[in-house]
């Protein structure tokens, strides 16, 4: 469906803004927000190629891989914030 790579591309767009204006205060670290943004963008890429009329696997497989990626650095990030 279309509007999930409308969404997926939107998201994945914006979600730099939080992390570019962490730059812009000094901060060297990855913006929590950013990430979010940026995983549910990645999700609605997967979301599009499972919705193809043929469904484009590597946009799936690619999109799974980020995916985690992103959940570990997410969970990373949570583990430092606490300890």
């Amino acid at each position: 469906m279309i509007v999930f790579a409308i969404a997926a591309g939107t998201l994945c767009t914006i979600s730099f803004i939080p992390q570019l204006l962490s730059q812009f205060k000094g901060r060297d670290k990855l913006s929590r927000l950013f990430l979010v943004i940026y995983l549910i963008g990645v999700i609605n890429w997967g979301l599009f190629g499972i919705t193809m009329p043929q469904p484009n696997i590597p946009l799936v497989a690619i999109s799974a891989i980020q995916v985690v990626f992103v959940t570990i650095i997410l969970i990373k990030l949570g583990i430092h914030e606490r300890s």
